[in-house]
């Protein structure tokens, strides 16, 4: 599954501010995993933040028959509490290129149903399909899906012998890219 690399997503002084923190983090001993995960992940938020690098075969099936990301989520192979566990529950501090390693290989997600999210674990997840970089990108923390997803989307299904009805009209309206101003 082809990422953009955590190191090219960050400038040198935003890696040395994030170690700075989780040199913090890690001496406060009183304060849960929990909430070390929470401070950590909303200084660590970015354009490359939960890049989906892959999609359960029921999400795709999901996608191409709604049009939408609507009812999908962002899920982690990995609990994001395991692995703030990982980062603060243990006797010596990670040095930085171990932790930005773990922090961010753990950062990626797949799209899949609420149902496969809803369970503990992956090993009930329908076969995931990896996601080219390219396609689902977006702006904050929320999936969309762009014209061009869903053309790559429909070829994936298509390319395993699947069709699909769509019960959506696609719409112009979702593009990549800024939107054009109109005066």
């Amino acid at each position: 599954m082809a990422t953009i690399p955590w190191h090219e997503s960050l400038s040198k002084q935003a890696q040395a501010d994030l170690y700075r923190l989780y040199e913090v983090l890690f001496e406060v001993r009183d304060l849960p995993a929990s909430n070390k995960q929470r401070a950590f992940e909303a200084a660590a938020v970015g354009k490359h933040t939960w890049p989906i690098v892959g999609i359960t075969m029921d999400a795709l099936k999901h996608l191409c028959t709604k049009g939408t990301c609507d009812g999908l989520r962002r899920a982690h192979r990995v609990k994001r509490i395991d692995r703030a566990a990982a980062m603060f529950v243990r006797a010596e501090r990670m040095t930085p290129d171990e932790l930005f390693k773990h922090f961010f290989e753990l950062d990626e997600v797949v799209l899949a149903t609420v149902k496969e999210n809803g369970r503990h674990g992956i090993t009930h997840w329908a076969e995931v399909i990896d996601v080219p970089v390219e396609y689902f990108t977006r702006t904050g923390m929320k999936a969309v899906a762009t014209d061009e997803d869903l053309a790559w989307a429909n070829g994936a299904l298509r390319s395993r012998g699947i069709a699909v009805v769509p019960e959506f009209t696609p719409k112009k309206r979702r593009r990549k890219g800024p939107a054009k101003k109109s005066h």
